[in-house]
């Protein structure tokens, strides 16, 4: 069977795995959204969230300078004609729900609705992003800032801000890839096996969809 269809090697090892894979990546509202940010909302929309994430727990996540290369996008021209930068679609964030999950351990499934890189350095926050769980039962909000652009070559921390939700029971869900990590999953799916590339995820306490 692989004979006949070697492009499909790949395929068949994430479907006997279980990692599904959308065909169409489609773009929500709050509460709706997929893994990508909406490109919908305006690109004024107000990140002033002082208020709204008032009395949420509050973590460090640990970040590398490669990783904050790696999630580099380029600009992007909104219809009022304003230029904005913009971190990378389909990369950034797959690699910040990575991090949350592994360096939190919360059992949220975190969705990113829209993010923000300030223009002026007169910012309270260099780097705004806002998300919440996509489990119906939790819709647990998140706001991620750091506050001012990191420095080549040198690692740092985002400040997460979100309930503590450890010991709460919710939904089985599977996280969704996009991009690289996408590709990487699948390839480690075929070459390690399908049931050793799973044993590897439980352990890691990752689900992947």
């Amino acid at each position: 069977m692989l004979k006949n269809n070697p492009r499909n090697i790949l395929s068949i090892a994430c479907e006997e795995l279980g990692i599904v894979f959308p065909e169409e990546e489609q773009n929500f509202s709050m509460h709706k959204s997929t893994l990508e940010d909406s490109e919908t909302q305006s690109a004024d929309e107000s990140f002033e969230l002082d208020e709204k994430w008032a009395g949420l727990d509050e973590f460090k996540i640990y970040r590398t300078a490669n990783e904050w290369t790696s999630i580099q996008g380029g600009e992007v021209t909104y219809k009022d004609g304003r230029t904005y930068n913009t971190l990378r679609k389909g990369v950034y964030t797959s690699v910040l729900a990575d991090a949350i999950q592994r360096q939190t351990d919360l059992p949220c499934c975190f969705d990113f609705d829209n993010h923000k890189l300030a223009r002026s350095s007169r910012a309270a926050h260099y780097l705004n992003v806002r998300g919440h769980c996509r489990r119906q039962k939790c819709l647990n909000p998140l706001y991620c800032y750091i506050d001012e652009e990191p420095c080549e070559n040198e690692d740092f921390y985002m400040t997460v801000r979100t309930r503590n939700t450890l010991g709460i029971k919710h939904e089985d869900l599977r996280r969704q890839l996009r991009g690289p990590e996408r590709k990487k999953a699948g390839e480690a799916a075929f070459y390690k096996g399908c049931g050793n590339f799973l044993k590897e995820q439980v352990k890691e306490k990752t689900k992947f969809g």
